[in-house]
């Protein structure tokens, strides 16, 4: 096993304890470094009446800004290239914010949802998943 797995299956121990109890004494900023590893979040977002506004909403925006800018810059240098994420755990990561902006079911959150589509990295994700997800608009 890797640090990372290690890691990942620390936090998923015992209903993730470091979590909740950074977000119960209000630990934002190891809630969000937190939140940064898919298995945390994965858990996160789907307690959405727990977490949801205070904690994975929020992260979800931050988290789209940065990559809205990050795919601004890249189509900005790279006028011709597709823009992807660098690794599978942000990819893994992206993916359950598409589940989460899915699960909201809320029509202004559309833009937001094609442009976690648009990346190859979680679209193959989602296509690995077998789950079919419809977009309209």
């Amino acid at each position: 096993m890797d640090g990372l797995t290690i890691l990942q299956a620390m936090l998923n121990i015992d209903n993730h304890p470091a979590f909740r109890w950074a977000a119960r004494y209000g630990h934002l900023d190891v809630v969000n470094q937190l939140l940064e590893y898919p298995v945390q979040f994965a858990y996160s977002e789907s307690h959405d009446w727990e977490y949801g506004a205070s904690y994975v909403y929020p992260f979800i925006e931050s988290k789209l800004s940065d990559l809205r800018a990050a795919k601004d810059e890249f189509e900005s240098q790279n006028p011709n290239g597709v823009f992807d994420l660098a690794d599978e755990r942000a990819c893994r990561l992206g993916f359950y914010m598409l589940r989460n902006l899915i699960r909201r079911n809320n029509a202004e959150l559309l833009d937001d949802m094609r442009i976690l589509l648009s990346i190859p990295g979680i679209k193959n994700i989602v296509h690995l998943t077998g789950k079919v997800f419809v977009i309209l608009g």
